[in-house]
């Protein structure tokens, strides 16, 4: 059969089908329960397999053809007029109310692997991992760290931006360095490093013992401190 011959074949289903004198066999029909010895019969045969690679890119292009989130244009008008904060506030709001907060709070105080001291010391004092995981994580400075980082440049002082995991000084990444004359400036918020501050190196006595085992002096700038952009620009110089 040639592909003028299926062509016409298939014009002509497409016809009866929509004028109603073709039916598909299973219209109106429900789907029969599948027993419980049949699910887990497929769940063993399918275990370990995986489709091959020709049929997830034949996937692929069926979804981008029929997928109109696939079009950038129509993903644009979509989007255009989200109001994403809205949308995060209801679902925080939802999941409040559903508990699901406190479900995940319960669940990792009784299953967090950090609390295994093997674990923890595998990932806390590795260097290698926490570059990784800060690097990924962090990819531009907050807000904190932009000021100063604008009062570095308008005074051309010698400290570069490493906040974004370039620089590991053993397990911690300093916000701004000056390696020539090791000198690190740390930017803290006032709550996270006070009230929730999870070890005695988050607070500024601990961070400022840490760096200087290594041989650093550290200079803490507070959030708080921000508000008066001269103090702080002094405070700088003098260190």
């Amino acid at each position: 059969m040639n592909e003028e011959t299926k062509k016409k074949i298939s014009e002509t289903k497409k016809r009866k089908y929509s004028t109603g004198e073709l039916v598909v066999w299973n219209k109106g029909k429900k789907r029969p329960e599948f027993s419980q010895e049949w699910k887990d019969n497929l769940s063993k045969a399918l275990k370990g397999k995986r489709p091959s690679d020709s049929s997830i890119l034949k996937l692929i292009e069926r979804n981008k053809t029929n997928n109109p989130m696939w079009n950038k244009d129509i993903v644009k008008k979509a989007t255009a007029k989200r109001n994403y904060k809205d949308i995060a506030r209801k679902t925080t709001e939802t999941k409040v109310r559903a508990g699901t907060f406190l479900e995940y709070s319960k669940r990792m105080k009784e299953n967090n692997p950090m609390k295994d001291p093997i674990i923890n010391a595998k990932v806390n004092k590795n260097p290698e991992y926490m570059k990784r995981r800060i690097s990924g994580l962090i990819k531009t400075p907050n807000k904190k760290e932009s000021i100063v980082i604008g009062l570095i440049k308008e005074n051309n002082l010698q400290y570069d931006f490493v906040g974004d995991g370039k620089i590991m000084i053993g397990t911690k990444n300093p916000d701004f360095i000056n390696l020539e004359n090791k000198k690190i400036i740390e930017v803290f918020g006032d709550y996270w490093h006070t009230k929730r501050a999870r070890c005695y190196e988050e607070t500024e006595e601990g961070r400022i013992k840490y760096f200087n085992n290594y041989g650093y002096k550290t200079l803490v700038i507070w959030e708080s401190e921000l508000k008066d952009k001269n103090k702080v620009l002094e405070k700088i110089i003098k260190f």
